[in-house]
């Protein structure tokens, strides 16, 4: 055997090797459409049950489990009326520059 006859069927090697791994990538590719196709098709109870909207009408309005504290409920007003308060107080702060005057 020659040096050429070597690196030829070295390199015919190499094609059928590149021929095959493609030749696999393809099936590969082609068995995941195919899972995830089955997969979309397949009926889930789950998801027809939450297609369908419905209204559970059997809350009972209770007292709270967690009491909230007085201090609590002192912060929390106090934040609210900051709140309600901050962009009518600015605008009286700066109503010099709302007149045109």
């Amino acid at each position: 055997m020659t040096e050429t006859e070597g690196g030829e069927e070295h390199s015919s090697n190499r094609t059928v090797l590149i021929q095959f791994q493609s030749t696999l990538d393809n099936c590969h590719k082609r068995k995941i459409k195919m899972l995830a196709i089955r997969n979309l098709l397949r009926t889930n109870p789950q998801v027809i049950r939450n297609a369908v909207q419905q209204r559970n009408m059997s809350v009972i309005a209770v007292p709270a489990r967690n009491k909230v504290s007085t201090g609590e409920v002192i912060f929390l007003s106090a934040l609210m009326v900051i709140g309600w308060s901050a962009i009518p107080a600015y605008v009286l702060i700066n109503i010099k520059n709302y007149r045109h005057d």
